[in-house]
């Protein structure tokens, strides 16, 4: 099964308990054979793009943290997930 997970914390960004949570069920949604893709947040220093020892392809995208409206940061950040989502298939 082809799995998609979408979530603005991921590790190596660790804010709270997200990113923990969906890190664990990542790796083991993978460990049962799905193919797993986590849509998240970039982080400096992290490539846009990779596929961890475990299996899952992690795909960080590009967008401002801190936009002065919180909710037009949202919708930008869904409408480049949802973009990528579309690259992917």
């Amino acid at each position: 099964m082809k799995i998609g997970m979408l979530t603005w914390e991921y590790p190596p960004r660790i804010v709270g308990g997200i990113a923990r949570h969906c890190h664990g069920l990542a790796k083991a949604l993978a460990a049962l054979g799905n193919e797993v893709h986590v849509f998240t947040l970039d982080f400096p220093g992290s490539p846009t793009y990779e596929e961890t020892p475990d299996g899952v392809k992690i795909h960080r995208i590009v967008s401002e943290l801190g936009h002065p409206n919180f909710l037009t940061w949202v919708l930008l950040f869904n409408h480049f997930i949802e973009k990528r989502i579309a690259d992917v298939g």
